[in-house]
């Protein structure tokens, strides 16, 4: 074909011929966009939409007076670029849905202009700005859809730095609390003056079924503690630290829900040392839970735990004092069962054989008799060594199924 009726070769010709002004027109593309999206301007983002402006109007008519194929465009390492920068200036991803649009529906009528100026005589001049037209639409889907890809990217990698950020000042204030609130709040966009309950959670392994979200637990409990403010800290892709800044008066009771995680809860306390020391109690909390099975929905708060958690800092050594001060007592069968049982009542009614026999529904003489038989397994009297017997019976009552595991 002769260029007079070759669509095609009329299209490269006209794409050539507005080559020397993209600078110009990705100007009025970028005017045309501020002047329908004023938020450009007020998140301080023109000069930055000038730029990407420039740059993706001189990309497309290089494209046309080329004749590339849009099967192999990519955007421009310039331009991708230029999208992350937007993201980091507070732009949100529906900008580019909006954006761009507005900018091909304002280069259409450039295109049209410019084939009506350097473009073919009578009909064909319709076909060449149909090309161009479509051309520019197709690049449109394929611009958007890629651009909006990395800006989700983006984002999702500033959420990262911003988490890492925000975990790095957590753990300057639990390890080295600073002396000024004001400046460390701010940092944490927590208010770090108050009263305190410190909150670590962990979700089960991954394919262990989908626990309820730590932001939804954290609310929960927020709601049944009265919390002003919550604070939470994924620290990696199962452990979330969380506070809740309290309000004035004792908390009423609660009840954690069913949730599918494991958590360690700490002792409420004031102001910066009390928000490191509350986490210091859900840390030791938190280990005590995870050493109860069958694991799962767990949640063990420091105040009914902390002799446990005392104890749980070394399993071995921990099954070795139970195993020690138990004996046979510590077995799985259920004459031991009977026994801590037995021993647990007996205990508990202050060495009242009555009393326990009452707690029990047994006979008092059924008590004297048990408690003959447990002396005889712990080779010694059930009142000698009752501190330790005491709290073996108690670790064990937490961590016996872990300790047989």
């Amino acid at each position: 074909m002769t260029l007079s009726t070759d669509p095609a070769a009329w299209v490269r010709r006209v794409a050539a011929a507005l080559l020397p002004d993209t600078h110009a027109i990705g100007g009025e593309v970028a005017r045309q966009i501020g002047a329908r999206m004023p938020e450009i301007a007020a998140f301080g983002a023109s000069e930055t939409v000038l730029t990407t402006c420039r740059a993706n109007t001189s990309g497309i008519f290089d494209y046309l007076s080329r004749g590339v194929p849009l099967e192999t465009f990519t955007p421009t390492e310039e331009v991708i670029t230029l999208t992350r920068l937007l993201v980091k200036q507070g732009l949100t991803g529906n900008f580019v849905f909006r954006a761009y649009p507005i900018g091909i529906q304002y280069l259409i009528e450039i295109w049209a202009d410019a084939v009506r100026d350097h473009g073919p005589p009578g009909p064909i001049a319709v076909d060449v700005v149909k090309t161009g037209a479509s051309y520019m639409m197709a690049w449109l889907d394929l611009i958007t859809a890629r651009l909006s890809e990395e800006h989700r990217r983006e984002l999702e990698r500033l959420a990262r730095e911003r988490s890492l950020s925000l975990v790095e000042a957590v753990r300057r204030v639990i390890d080295d609390p600073p002396t000024e609130a004001e400046a460390a709040s701010h940092r944490l966009g927590y208010p770090l003056k108050g009263r305190h309950v410190a909150m670590i959670l962990r979700e089960p392994p991954q394919g262990a079924g989908p626990p309820t979200p730590v932001e939804a637990i954290v609310q929960d409990w927020g709601e049944a503690l009265r919390a002003e403010h919550s604070l939470i800290v994924r620290v990696d892709a199962r452990t979330s630290w969380c506070w809740l800044s309290l309000r004035p008066g004792p908390p009423r009771p609660w009840r954690p829900r069913q949730s599918g995680i494991v958590a360690g809860i700490g002792r409420p306390a004031t102001g910066i040392a009390g928000f490191a020391s509350s986490h210091r109690d859900a840390a030791d909390a938190l280990r005590v839970a995870e050493r109860i099975l069958p694991p799962g929905d767990t949640v063990v708060s420091f105040e009914t735990a902390s002799m446990a958690a005392l104890c749980a800092a070394e399993p071995a050594r921990l099954s070795a004092f139970i195993g020690d001060e138990l004996g046979p007592l510590a077995g799985t069968g259920a004459a031991a069962r009977r026994g801590r049982e037995t021993l647990a009542a007996f205990y508990a009614a202050n060495c009242n054989f009555r009393s326990a026999a009452a707690a029990l529904g047994l006979h008092h003489n059924t008590i004297r008799y048990r408690l003959e038989q447990i002396e005889a397994q712990l080779g010694h009297p059930v009142g000698e060594r009752r501190l330790q017997t005491e709290l073996a019976l108690h670790l064990f009552a937490l961590f016996g199924a872990s300790l047989s595991a």
